[in-house]
């Protein structure tokens, strides 16, 4: 349906064009198209400079006006080649109309030939060589680059933390994705999540499936290169478009480059944070951050804890897998997932202060298991350090469950304290009985 748009859009543009460049009466319907589609390109690469564009797969006004700017500019090219002719001055004589249109035809068919190259060569000499994927060898030259990332690039530093378990962060608010591994940040990237009515969920997820050559089932046979799935209705990680905002039909897009190096370092069941909201510009969500469908693309029902309940433990719906448990603040619910399914609930008293969020992993260090920060945007103090006991001491599980949860964790084990819910509405407020503090 996209490639349909873009030939309908395409040949209004480049029709509109030729009427305001006197160029109606040399060309057809199939010029106009040509005309509009590589005016498309032109316009694009001129509307990028002012933070705007648009795209013709997909009917919008700014889309058009972009891809009529690129025709015009296009046009004006040709007629620098070959002056414009209006219907008074076409050869009338034998053949002299045929020989006129295909002449005319031939001339722009090399002209939008070579202005698209022209166009595809300067975006390449434009962008900045971390575009293709610069490297980076310590975290004080990864996190410069990382601040300066523009639409398209993206830096890789897999030396700064060469071995431990993955886990990926996309930030749909600043869409940037950042991988970690072992704890600490190791790659980033800007990235293009759903637009406007196809926005991508936010949540914990797992990596369900892996295709390296993926077409989608729902949009025309369209390449998805390395594909890395994480939800059973069509939401994933790969390789695509990268304008500068938000225009995927819910999918997260990565440069080319970057998304064959994630796929390289990924393995079935790694963990996905995605948070933000990607319309509104803010750090969290106020919908559930839980996966809404399950491995069959079926809803799934969460009841709530109620009356009395403190905790919900059923560690048999998933019995291995990686573990993430997410710490809900406005809540004040803790929830366990492992392999991307819902093993356990409870109540919590948080009383942290603090707006944003904050990823903790286990890692190992000397030999011995430990909970460190991993370094979010906004908190790239954090990367690393140790949690304290005060820290710890701000959360209050009750006794059981807290047991429970701390006979399941090992190294990999992800927690994710936000101010996002795990809920659908505000819950039911519970106090906490017997309470315990977690130990760091």
């Amino acid at each position: 349906m996209g490639w349909i748009i873009a030939l309908i859009v395409g040949g209004i543009a480049g029709w509109l064009a030729s009427l305001v460049m006197n160029r109606d009466a040399s060309m057809g319907i199939f010029w106009n198209i040509v005309v509009g589609c590589v005016g498309s390109v032109i316009g694009n690469l001129i509307a990028n400079q002012f933070g705007i564009g648009g795209s013709v797969k997909e009917f919008s006004i700014v889309g058009l006006l972009v891809a009529f700017l690129g025709a015009v500019v296009l046009l004006a090219i040709v007629n620098l080649v070959q002056p414009g002719r209006g219907p008074e001055q076409v050869d009338t004589g034998p053949g002299g109309a045929n020989s006129s249109a295909t002449g005319i035809s031939m001339r722009l068919l090399k002209v939008s030939v070579l202005c698209a190259s022209a166009v595809w060569w300067m975006a390449l000499a434009a962008a900045p060589a971390h575009a293709q994927g610069a490297k980076a060898t310590s975290p004080p030259e990864f996190a410069r680059r990382m601040e300066h990332l523009k639409p398209g690039e993206w830096v890789w530093a897999p030396d700064v933390s060469p071995t431990g378990p993955i886990m990926v962060y996309v930030d749909l608010s600043r869409q940037i994705g950042i991988v970690y591994r072992n704890g600490v940040r190791i790659a980033a990237t800007t990235v293009s999540s759903g637009k406007a009515g196809h926005a991508t969920p936010t949540g914990v997820f797992t990596i369900l499936q892996k295709d390296a050559k993926h077409r989608s089932s729902t949009y025309n046979n369209a390449p998805m290169p390395y594909q890395q799935r994480l939800t059973w209705d069509g939401v994933a990680l790969h390789a695509g478009g990268l304008p500068g905002y938000p225009e995927s039909h819910g999918c997260v897009h990565m440069p080319y480059g970057f998304a064959k190096e994630l796929f390289a370092i990924t393995k079935l069941g790694v963990t996905v944070v995605v948070e933000g909201d990607a319309e509104k510009h803010v750090r969290t969500s106020d919908n559930s951050l839980l996966v809404p469908f399950d491995d069959k693309g079926r809803p799934v029902d969460r009841t709530p804890l109620s009356g009395g309940e403190q905790y919900r433990w059923r560690p048999q719906l998933a019995p291995s897998g990686p573990l993430s448990i997410i710490v809900s603040k406005l809540d004040q619910r803790v929830v366990v997932l492992r392999n991307g399914i819902e093993i356990g609930r409870s109540v919590a008293e948080v009383n942290d202060d603090d707006p944003g969020s904050h990823v903790i992993t286990m890692i190992l260090r000397d030999g011995k298991p430990r909970w460190v920060y991993v370094g979010l945007p906004g908190h790239g103090d954090d990367e690393g350090r140790e949690v304290d006991e005060a820290i710890v001491n701000r959360l209050r599980l009750p006794r059981p469950f807290y047991e429970k949860v701390k006979a399941q964790l090992a190294p990999g084990t992800t927690i994710l304290v936000t101010n996002s819910r795990v809920a659908e509405g505000p819950p039911e407020h519970l106090t906490v009985i017997d309470a315990v503090m977690p130990k760091p």
